[in-house]
């Protein structure tokens, strides 16, 4: 297909044809030049100095170098996951107890996968987030007192996106050691790709939060 001109460049290459100024040839070249080489217009970026959590995650989503390039770098990262050991060392008669229980408890609420999950969403925003689920009978907007039940205590770790968890209040007492930080974060899980049927909406203490940011 040839490609179509708009009446002004027609008109400019009316008056090429018909041997008028150099004028003409400037004008139509402009024209065409700002149409191709407008890389916002050509990529479909948006046309603002602000980009949002949204633009970086349907760039992950939809563009297949970018979801690769931070999938495989937390892959890499976590291509073997932590043992935790009492000692400095693995013991020379093997596995302890403790070791095998947190081992096994481990494996059974995916903890060390779905911190690869947060270490991944944490590239693609400026921050990802970790809630801990805690067997302490409070609700997530209560700070943390004492979780029974030894390492079964921790029930399960929740990854959050950027876009699904965000601070609701400050700490504003000059005289707090946690001035100046968020004092409750807001859960929202259909925040982000709603389509996924997850709905769950609640608020969360900082104790309850672990922030994977660089910063």
């Amino acid at each position: 297909m040839k490609p179509q001109l708009n009446t002004a460049q027609t008109n400019a290459a009316r008056q090429i044809m018909a041997g008028n100024s150099n004028q003409s040839v400037t004008s139509i070249h402009h024209q065409s030049a700002n149409y191709k080489h407008n890389i916002n217009y050509d990529f479909g970026y948006p046309e603002t100095s602000e980009l949002s959590f949204t633009l970086f995650y349907d760039m992950w989503r939809r563009n297949g170098f970018a979801h690769g390039l931070t999938e495989k770098t937390a892959s890499k990262t976590w291509q073997e996951f932590p043992e935790m050991w009492e000692g400095e060392t693995r013991a020379a008669n093997g596995e302890t107890k403790v070791e095998k229980d947190i081992r096994q408890h481990f494996a059974s609420i995916r903890f060390w996968q779905q911190l690869k999950e947060t270490d991944m969403r944490s590239m693609v925003g400026k921050y990802a987030a970790v809630i801990l689920q805690l067997g302490d009978a409070l609700k997530y907007d209560q700070p943390v007192k004492r979780v029974p039940g030894g390492i079964t205590g921790l029930v399960g770790v929740l990854p959050a996106w950027e876009g699904q968890l965000e601070p609701s209040g400050w700490d504003t007492d000059d005289q707090s050691p946690n001035y100046g930080k968020p004092n409750m974060y807001n859960f929202n899980e259909s925040a982000v790709d709603p389509e996924n049927g997850k709905v769950r909406t609640f608020m969360v203490h900082p104790d309850r939060v672990l922030i994977w940011s660089r910063d």
